[in-house]
């Protein structure tokens, strides 16, 4: 979480605290068939300013589920893959400073997609992509 920001340059870390991260997943493969089903989450304290990293934060709470089905026959290949996260959003430190509109706020986000292959080769599978 620190490109772009001074830490990165070698300025103060502009996180406050511990900052946990997690990902859990379950996957279960029969054959030519493959299932992923998982969890994903994230709660960050965040400075508004890296150059002075003291008084009130930014705190973000993102957490999502992901999934994913693969089959790769000798002739047909298939992946499925869906996800989605749910981020919660306090602007704690910003909004006084007039760095956001609100003081607080979400962030919802679905994505879904998939792949379709024909032939052993991979290298040239006609692909669907929605």
């Amino acid at each position: 979480m620190s490109a772009g920001t001074s830490f990165q340059a070698g300025g103060k870390n502009y996180l406050d605290g511990y900052n946990p991260y997690w990902r859990a997943y379950w996957t279960k493969q029969r054959g030519s068939h493959s299932v992923m089903v998982g969890t994903l989450g994230m709660r960050a304290r965040v400075y508004p300013d890296s150059s002075s990293p003291t008084g009130p934060v930014d705190t973000f709470t993102d957490y999502g589920f992901d999934s994913q089905y693969q089959h790769l026959g000798s002739t047909h290949k298939v992946t499925l893959r869906g996800s989605y996260i749910y981020e919660s959003r306090a602007w704690d430190a910003s909004f006084p400073l007039g760095g956001s509109a609100t003081p607080k706020g979400n962030l919802k986000s679905l994505n879904l997609s998939g792949t379709y292959g024909v032939r052993k080769r991979l290298d040239l599978p006609r692909r669907v992509t929605f």
